[in-house]
């Protein structure tokens, strides 16, 4: 377990990483509630791994929207608008003295990354490096339609993806930037990463030889699952972009799908083929 590193450039994800600093998890610690549930689970710390990086992301975007909400609210004065989110920080959270200013620089170097839009120039020229290179879509690793078509029922049409959420300080730059189906796209939104999702939900009570299976594993939890692997095979690393679409498998066939049971294989890897 560890956190997944994405583009360098990002200051939201800079911002996760020194939350996970100054409040890590220790996989040692037996004694909290959470602890105690993944034990009753068997879950070897994945669950309070999952349930961490969960309250991770969660104190992230609450500091990011709280200071783009005090931004909008200073008349655009960058002097009086820094200077309330110091006072924020000080007033309503007790991160250590000398994370303070770190923390907020952060903060603004991610309001600035929020509100950086890319230009059309940019996307077309996203989009026609990825065409011609035969990209999939990087989440679901579906063939993706170039030409945007108001009609496409499956929703293939190729749009620009920031992989690190611009919303929560990610970077407009290419290193952040790739292609992926408008279906995924609008899923993902500004969610991070697996983490994100409403992974409690996922827990079916069909199997994939059933009928209902994929009316009760919807796209929105293949999304989920997908994104635990950083989507990609979880034996090989072969990424859907390349790959094309993963399969999805049961961890532990005598255990039930839920979220932590279920993992994606490319073609080589997965026992269906």
């Amino acid at each position: 377990m560890g956190l997944k590193k994405m583009a360098i450039d990002n200051p939201g994800e800079q911002l996760r990483e020194m939350l996970c600093e100054i409040y890590p998890f220790d996989k040692n610690e037996k004694s909290s509630f959470v602890s105690r549930v993944d034990k009753a689970f068997i879950s070897e710390g994945e669950l309070a791994y999952t349930i961490y990086i969960s309250t991770m992301n969660y104190m992230l975007r609450r500091l990011v929207t709280t200071a783009e909400y005090i931004k909008r609210t200073s008349s655009g004065d960058s002097s009086i608008y820094v200077s309330r989110i110091r006072r924020y920080i000080h007033d309503h959270t007790k991160f250590p003295s000398n994370k303070v200013e770190p923390i907020l620089s952060l903060l603004i170097s991610s309001i600035e990354a929020r509100n950086k839009v890319i230009s059309t120039t940019k996307k077309r020229k996203i989009k026609s490096e990825a065409k011609n290179q035969g990209l999939k879509c990087y989440i679901c690793g579906r063939e993706m339609t170039f030409e945007a078509n108001d009609n496409n029922e499956k929703r293939t049409n190729a749009e620009v993806e920031h992989i690190w959420p611009r919303a929560l300080g990610g970077a407009s730059n290419e290193g952040n930037l790739t292609v992926a189906c408008e279906r995924c796209n609008k899923i993902k939104e500004d969610f991070i990463d697996a983490e994100d999702f409403h992974y409690e939900e996922i827990c079916l009570v069909t199997d994939n030889e059933m009928e209902d299976f994929f009316i009760d594993f919807p796209w929105y939890y293949r999304v989920a699952v997908l994104a635990k692997s950083n989507f990609e095979c979880v034996v090989c690393g072969q990424p859907a972009k390349h790959h094309g679409e993963l399969q999805f498998e049961r961890r532990d066939p005598s255990d039930s799908w839920h979220f932590l049971n279920i993992d994606a294989y490319c073609y080589k890897h997965s026992s269906r083929r």
